[in-house]
C-alpha cells in the first residue's frame, strides 16, 4: 500500500510516495512540451523502470484524475527502437496487447491510460495528454553530518557536484521534501552575500533567481549572517545565518549521473 504526502501549489500537484517524488499537471500538452515543462523545473518526464514504479505512477494518475499521461519514451529516431529522452533503451515495458502498432504511421511517443489499467500505448507525439514529472533522486546527495558553509561547498565539489541551487518554487518544495525524508534538519543552500551585504549570489557569483525568505529575513542579525539555509519550520522558508555555523548538506548533480542519496 502506497502512502502519499500531497501539496497543492498554483493549481499543480506534488506527490511523495515511499520511493519517489512526483509533480503532476493535468493541463494537456504534446510530448515535446511535456519534456520541456519538466526540464524547466529541473525535473524530468517520468521514467518507468519496473512494475512497482508502473503501478505507483498509475495509482497517482488515477487518484488525481489524470486520464492519459505522457511517459518518458519514444521511437522517433528509429522506428521500433524505444528510448528515453537521454537516448537510453527502455529497461521495462508494459505494452497493451497489439501495442506498439504505429497506427497511421506516426505513433512515436509513449502514454499510459486509465483502461486497461497501467498498460502502455504508442501515440502521436503531437496529441495532448497530461504530464507527470519526477525529481531525479539519483542527482541529489544528502549528508546529515554538520559542517560550515565553505566545507559544504568543498564537500559537494569534491564529489563533482554543487551545493544545491533553488531556481524556483517547485524545486524548493522537492528539496525540502528530500530533506524531510532524510531528517536533515537545517541544511545549507547555494547562496551568500559575503562579498556585498544584501546582494545574494551563488557560488558562481550569479544572482539568486528565486528567493523564499521567511518574514523579516534576511536580517543579518549580529552583523555576520552571510550564508543561506532552509529549516524544517516554518516549512521550506529561508534564513540568513552565520557561515561558520554547522548544518546538513544537500549536493546536486545537474548532469543526471547516478549518485545515491546518503544519510
Amino acid at each position: 500500500m502506497l502512502h502519499f504526502f500531497q501539496l497543492f501549489l498554483v493549481g499543480l500537484i506534488f506527490q511523495l510516495t515511499q520511493a519517489q517524488y512526483y509533480h503532476l499537471n493535468k493541463n494537456k500538452m504534446n510530448y515535446n512540451d511535456a519534456v520541456k515543462y519538466c526540464n524547466s523545473k529541473e525535473i524530468r518526464l517520468v521514467k518507468i523502470t519496473d512494475s512497482q514504479t508502473n503501478a505507483a505512477v498509475f495509482e497517482l494518475a488515477s487518484k488525481n484524475g489524470m486520464g492519459t499521461y505522457w511517459m518518458n519514451g519514444n521511437d522517433i529516431a528509429i522506428e521500433g527502437t524505444w528510448v528515453d529522452t537521454e537516448n537510453k533503451p527502455l529497461v521495462y515495458k508494459n505494452w497493451y496487447k497489439g501495442e506498439p502498432n504505429n497506427w497511421g504511421g506516426n505513433q512515436n511517443c509513449l502514454v499510459a491510460a486509465y483502461h486497461p489499467n497501467e498498460m502502455w500505448f504508442d501515440i502521436g507525439c503531437n496529441t495532448l495528454n497530461s504530464v507527470i514529472c519526477e525529481i531525479v533522486i539519483e542527482n541529489y546527495h544528502t549528508n546529515k553530518n554538520k559542517m560550515t558553509y565553505n566545507d559544504a561547498v568543498k564537500y559537494c565539489n569534491d564529489r563533482n557536484m554543487g551545493l544545491v541551487k533553488i531556481p524556483n518554487s517547485e524545486v524548493n518544495v522537492n528539496v525540502y521534501n528530500l530533506a524531510l525524508k532524510h531528517n536533515l534538519g537545517t541544511y545549507w543552500m547555494n547562496g551568500n552575500d559575503i562579498a556585498i551585504g544584501g546582494t545574494w549570489v551563488n557560488t558562481e557569483n550569479k544572482p539568486l533567481v528565486y528567493k523564499n525568505w521567511y518574514t523579516g529575513e534576511p536580517n543579518n542579525w549580529g552583523g555576520n549572517q552571510n550564508c543561506l539555509v532552509a529549516a524544517y519550520h516554518p516549512n521550506e522558508m529561508w534564513f540568513d545565518i552565520g557561515c561558520d555555523t554547522l548544518n546538513s548538506v544537500i549536493c546536486y548533480n545537474a548532469n543526471d549521473k547516478k549518485i545515491s542519496c546518503k544519510d
